[in-house]
């Protein structure tokens, strides 16, 4: 998984550089319009189909039946891919072209990138069946090496060819055709090597129960997904492509503020699980209240890098990604607000409470839209960051208080601000570093986030408790371990 988020975030930046703000504008909002309907088409049996096959456990019959069923769900998802496609093809995206997002190309541009959604689908289904069966392995090999490879490789070799735009539409639907193509032979060898254990277990009612909890699962990712996308969807109404790149563009290099939070919450669900079967609920507090702690060493210097040079380090990509600090300072405090109180839904989702995680999302969601419809026509970019931060703020106080209320937890502690302050206060004194024309700007911002990045590492690991620096290094180690 290290080796997919790092040659996505490489392929980001290269494509960032090479594009320019307007045609990764229009790409990043094909892509994000392609990322909800594709989530709509596989219906969550992504998720669905790992219960599926996992009730079969090692029954022969069982699991031998239950995979010849895999076909019937394939089928599903086909139809459903494909529907989006034909309409667009019909006259569905001229008139998102003519009435919505009014850029050159645009119907051309989505109908390509949907081109790629029934391969990822097939992908996200076969990968729910293997991780279902316990052997994930091909389908990380098909989601996590091969597609993002290929595609870096794909882009790479039409860039070279004079390509732009085309060269990541085109070079992105290729790559998941062929991690497709990979994965379903697999599938069909892995299939064949089960032998027949005469007449199979019929299992059929199976099929329509797990379509519909899948839906379930669908209905609740796709909350998420759509609040993390409406700003950019409201944004490329009432802006430019290029306005919708620069965006794009801040938001994919804060995924770096989020990255050690995800990689330290792979087990927390478990974990949190686990305690709550044994009515540990002080246990769930001190799990989270660590979780928040470490998070916040590795992710508060971050925040304090984009704030204060954020807007000079965006120009590496290119003088059209100029775009107003305050715009990258909201964005960046949002990034941090999310990877601090995320992970307090896990004490819902894996306590039993997930109904009142999805009321909590749909409120993100319904905040994010009205804030968006307000802001964003008026103000823009600044409209969408600070209606982002504020549907942000509002979920995750009603998600901190009812965990509260229900758990009797609370994770917060005063310490975690003070390694907020402390990351401010050593970057402040550095901040003066920014400044000047050109390319001076951009070196004299790197330097000047490299030195406090620095002071900020020897400060905190000065500071730290001995249990702390143990913790940290059995992280990385086995993240690294993975790879």
């Amino acid at each position: 998984m290290i080796y997919q988020q790092a040659i996505s975030f490489v392929s980001g930046l290269i494509v960032a550089r090479v594009i320019g703000a307007s045609e990764y504008g229009i790409f990043s909002l094909a892509r994000s319009i392609q990322q909800v309907v594709g989530l709509f088409s596989r219906l969550g049996l992504d998720v669905g189909l790992q219960r599926f096959m996992g009730e079969a456990g090692n029954h022969p019959g069982k699991r031998v039946a239950r995979l010849a069923m895999i076909g019937r769900f394939r089928l599903v998802a086909l139809g459903l891919s494909l529907l989006p496609i034909a309409l667009l093809a019909l006259g569905l995206g001229a008139q998102i072209e003519e009435h919505l997002y009014r850029y050159d190309q645009f119907s051309a541009v989505l109908l390509v990138t949907f081109i790629a959604i029934p391969f990822l689908s097939d992908i996200a289904v076969l990968g729910g069946v293997y991780r279902g069966t316990f052997n994930p392995a091909p389908a990380v090999l098909a989601e996590y090496i091969i597609l993002p490879s290929i595609r870096l490789l794909a882009i790479l070799v039409l860039f070279a060819l004079g390509f732009r735009l085309w060269a990541v539409v085109v070079g992105s639907s290729l790559a998941a055709l062929a991690a497709s193509l990979f994965l379903a032979v697999k599938f069909h060898r892995y299939q064949s090597s089960f032998p027949s254990h005469g007449e199979p277990i019929a299992d059929a009612g199976r099929v329509g129960a797990t379509l519909r909890y899948s839906a379930v699962i669908a209905c609740a990712m796709s909350v998420t997904l759509l609040t993390r996308s409406v700003d950019s969807f409201l944004l490329g109404y009432y802006t430019s492509a290029a306005e919708v790149g620069q965006y794009a563009l801040v938001q994919m290099m804060l995924i770096l503020v989020g990255l050690f939070g995800a990689a330290l919450g792979q087990t927390l669900g478990a974990q949190i699980a686990e305690r709550f079967a044994a009515e540990d609920h002080a246990g769930i507090e001190r799990l989270l209240e660590r979780n928040v702690r470490l998070i916040a060493l590795v992710s508060c210097p971050l925040f304090a890098v984009f704030f204060f040079w954020g807007t000079d380090l965006v120009l590496v990509f290119g003088p059209s990604y100029q775009l107003p600090s305050a715009v990258v300072r909201w964005l960046a405090a949002g990034a941090l607000l999310l990877t601090l109180t995320a992970c307090a839904g896990f004490a819902l989702s894996m306590t039993g409470r997930h109904a009142l995680e999805l009321k909590i999302l749909i409120l993100g969601l319904a905040a994010s839209l009205l804030l968006c419809a307000a802001l964003i026509p008026g103000l823009g970019q600044l409209g969408a960051a600070v209606a982002v931060f504020f549907s942000l703020t509002l979920a995750n106080l009603v998600r901190l208080y009812v965990v509260w209320r229900n758990l009797n937890v609370f994770h917060l502690r005063w310490g975690h601000l003070r390694t907020f302050v402390l990351s401010l206060a050593l970057s402040f004194p550095l901040s003066f570093t920014a400044g000047g024309d050109g390319h001076e700007r951009i070196l004299r911002a790197a330097g000047g986030a490299f030195a406090y990045l620095l002071i900020y590492a020897a400060t905190v690991w000065w500071l730290m408790e001995r249990d702390e620096r143990e913790s940290i290094r059995q992280i990385f180690a086995k993240r690294f371990n993975r790879t």
